[in-house]
């Protein structure tokens, strides 16, 4: 015996073309609220880490598609600033020779919190290295005048009278601004790839939750 059974013509096709048309939708939705909460949790992990909320805000979502609906979709979440990986995961990093790191005293610069080297030099003035006991830390310093209630070595220095240097009257002073280290190694500060884990997990449920309903579905 054979049972032969047919639908009426284009009725099937339209059928199918409808169910895609809704797993597109909600596939795409649901990868695109995976996306929202990846960053949300990243955020989090990223505040907690002690970053500033301008930090935070460079983690962000790219939708693939960026618009429309289709079966397999995707995200990508990233941050824009490039180095993030670092405290993603922890670092040593070398210096060559030296890392210079920054004193107290060192100008801000007008991208970051202290000048560097380079830029104290092309925007303030000369730099010299102190004389230093074997084995010590070299120490990269100003050499400034200021009148005789100079303070002692070592303290602060407006950025006047840094870019003043040897210039007018007073006591000639010695003002460290940068200390070489051979290398630092930075701790792992947030855990953004567990936080979009953790939105990934959600997945499923955001795709059901995004299922509209069509024709012949209980």
């Amino acid at each position: 015996m054979r049972i032969i059974t047919k639908a009426a013509q284009g009725q099937w096709l339209k059928a199918t073309n409808e169910y895609e048309r809704i797993m597109s939708k909600a596939s795409t939705l649901a990868m695109r609220e995976v996306g929202r909460d990846a960053v949300a949790k990243g955020r989090a992990s990223i505040a907690a880490g002690g970053f500033s909320t301008r930090f935070q805000k460079t983690l962000r979502a790219i939708n693939k598609p960026p618009s429309g609906f289709v079966l397999n979709p995707s995200v990508y979440v990233h941050s824009t600033v490039n180095y993030a990986d670092v405290f993603e995961t922890g670092k040593t990093i070398q210096g060559s020779p030296y890392l210079w790191l920054p004193l107290p005293s060192v100008p801000k610069s007008t991208h970051r919190e202290h000048m560097t080297p380079r830029e104290y030099v092309k925007n303030i003035g000369p730099l010299i290295s102190l004389k230093r006991p074997p084995g010590a830390q070299p120490i990269l310093a100003a050499v400034i005048r200021r009148g005789v209630k100079a303070q002692p070595f070592g303290t602060f220095a407006t950025r006047g009278q840094l870019r003043r240097g040897r210039a007018g009257r007073g006591k000639t002073q010695m003002i460290p601004l940068f200390v070489g280290v051979r290398s630092i190694t930075i701790p792992k500060k947030f855990d953004v790839h567990a936080a979009a884990e953790q939105a990934f997990a959600q997945l499923e449920k955001f795709y059901k939750e995004n299922l509209e309903p069509y024709e012949g579905r209980k």
